[in-house]
C-alpha cells in the first residue's frame, strides 16, 4: 500500500512536471515567434533607413555631378571663345604680315613709302596687342574644389552596431 501511494505521488509529480514542461515549451515557441517577428520588423526598418540614405546620397550625387558638368561646360565654352578670338587675331596678324611682306617687295619707292607708313603702325599695334592677350587665370582648369570629404561619415558608419 505504501509503495502504491509513493508511486501514485511520483506519477502526480511527473504529470505536474510534464505540465510545467509543456507550458515552458509553449512559452518558448511563442517567444521564438515573437523573436522572429521582431527581427523581421528590425530588418525591414533597417532596410528602409538604408534605402532612404541611398536615396539622399543619390540625390546629392546627382546635384553635385550636375554642378561639375555645368562648371565644366562654362569653362570649356570660355576657353573655346578665347581660342576663337586668338585664332581670329592670328588670322588678321598673318594677313597683315603677308601685306607687309608684299609692301617690302614693291619696286617703286613712292608706292613703298605710301604703303609702309600705315603698315608700320598696324604691325606695331598688332605686336603690342598680342602681348596683352587675355589668358585664363592660373588654376582655371582645376576642379578640385568639388572634393567631398566622407571620412567622418565613414567613421560613423563603421561604428554602427
Amino acid at each position: 500500500q505504501t509503495q502504491k501511494s509513493e508511486l501514485s505521488n511520483a506519477i502526480d509529480n511527473l504529470v505536474s512536471s510534464n505540465s510545467r514542461l509543456q507550458a515552458l515549451l509553449s512559452q518558448m515557441e511563442d517567444t521564438c515567434r515573437v523573436v522572429q517577428e521582431n527581427a523581421q520588423r528590425a530588418k525591414q526598418g533597417l532596410a528602409e533607413r538604408f534605402d532612404l540614405l541611398y536615396a539622399i546620397l543619390e540625390e546629392r550625387k546627382g546635384i553635385l555631378l550636375e554642378q561639375i558638368g555645368k562648371e565644366q561646360d562654362e569653362k570649356v565654352a570660355a576657353l573655346r571663345a578665347l581660342a576663337q578670338r586668338y585664332g581670329e587675331r592670328l588670322q588678321a596678324s598673318t594677313e597683315l604680315t603677308d601685306t607687309a611682306v608684299r609692301a617690302l617687295e614693291q619696286s617703286g619707292a613712292a608706292e613703298f613709302l605710301l604703303a609702309s607708313k600705315g603698315l608700320i603702325t598696324k604691325t606695331k599695334d598688332a605686336a603690342k596687342a598680342s602681348l596683352g592677350e587675355e589668358r585664363p587665370e592660373p588654376g582655371f582648369e582645376k576642379m578640385d574644389h568639388f572634393t567631398l570629404s566622407t571620412e567622418h561619415v565613414e567613421a560613423v558608419l563603421a561604428k554602427m552596431a
